[in-house]
């Protein structure tokens, strides 16, 4: 039996071997740089799948106003009334355009802009100032 204990000593098995004890403060200094840039790329994933909705809202409601204005169903205010009935219902204030209706142009077109300031929730020190997001759709006349 003695022999056994000496061999079990000369295996390390009774040797203290750095672990998570000797390393207690390595993961909150790790922890302390990585979370910031994870938290940024994080919140910068959501400010673009929201940027990207809204524009592709802003472009569906362009394109019906646009296309019923084209076959002249609608005129120029029926138009603008369209495209605000086909965007979603937020805080957004949208400026909408339409090309005359008297035109002598081939062409009918629907612009619908909004505030980037508006349309972003990451961007606390306006790093984009007075942007603007704006869509434009032009359809060709129907005679």
């Amino acid at each position: 039996m003695q022999s056994l204990s000496i061999r079990s000593k000369a295996c390390g098995i009774g040797r203290r071997r750095p672990g998570p004890a000797t390393r207690s403060g390595a993961a909150a200094v790790e922890m302390a740089i990585v979370a910031p840039v994870l938290i940024a790329l994080l919140l910068g994933i959501i400010e673009i799948g929201l940027t990207s909705f809204i524009a592709n809202n802003m472009w569906h409601a362009a394109r019906e106003a646009a296309r019923a204005y084209a076959v002249r169903e609608v005129g120029s205010a029926g138009a603008i009334q369209l495209a605000q009935n086909n965007l979603p219902v937020t805080s957004i204030e949208y400026t909408i355009t339409t090309s005359p209706e008297n035109t002598t142009g081939r062409e009918h077109w629907v612009e619908i802009s909004a505030p980037y300031s508006a349309v972003s929730v990451g961007d606390p020190l306006n790093l984009f100032g007075d942007g603007m997001l704006t869509t434009r759709v032009s359809m060709r006349k129907e005679f």
